[in-house]
This record gives structure tokens, C-alpha cells and sequence, in this order.
């Protein structure tokens, strides 16, 4: 599991409309750590840059390419 070492800090809010309904996220910076977490083999950390390469939702790539 993920556990906070910070308080959150809002970063942005992103507003993304689907076929059928709208998104508005508020989108929150936490720093945390692993505790007692193993990731299995396909699991891996990327950085924003790799991870945009990636076939990523658009609200998420939207928010990974943000300044």
C-alpha cells in the first residue's frame, strides 16, 4: 500500500468531457512511500516522460504533460 509522507497539495484541475459524461479533477501532489508492498514482475515505475508513451487515458496523459 501507498502511505502519505506529506500533506497533499492541489496542483491542478482538469475538466474532460467522454461521450456520455464530463470529468472535473482536481488533481493533488502526495509524497509517499511503499510500505510492505512487492510489485509483481509487470509492474515498474516510469517517469512522466516514459510514461506518456504509453497508451495512457487522455485525462491522465493531459495531467502528465502539464508543466
Amino acid at each position: 500500500a501507498l502511505c502519505c509522507q506529506s500533506t497533499p497539495k492541489a496542483l491542478t484541475t482538469i475538466r474532460h468531457s467522454f461521450s456520455h459524461y464530463h470529468l472535473h479533477a482536481e488533481v493533488m501532489l502526495v509524497k509517499g512511500y511503499q510500505a510492505g508492498a512487492i510489485m509483481d514482475a509487470s509492474s515498474r515505475w516510469l517517469s512522466p516522460k516514459q510514461a506518456t508513451k504509453l497508451g495512457l487515458p487522455t485525462p491522465v496523459r493531459i495531467v502528465l504533460e502539464r508543466p
